[in-house]
């Protein structure tokens, strides 16, 4: 998210709020429902986020 959000920051037209309790994250929480065929469009947005990270 801070990527998409760096201009706004830079700029001033959004302000951090809380950032001592924020540390920043690297990468993608995905939590869904464990079974043992995972449904092609979740494998897909699994492999985008993989390969984005």
């Amino acid at each position: 998210m801070q990527d998409h959000a760096r201009a706004y920051l830079a700029d001033g037209r959004l302000i951090r709020l809380l950032e001592a309790w924020t540390p920043p994250f690297p990468g993608y929480f995905l939590n869904h429902p464990s079974r043992r065929q995972v449904p092609p469009v979740l494998a897909a947005l699994i492999a985008v986020l993989r390969e984005r990270h």
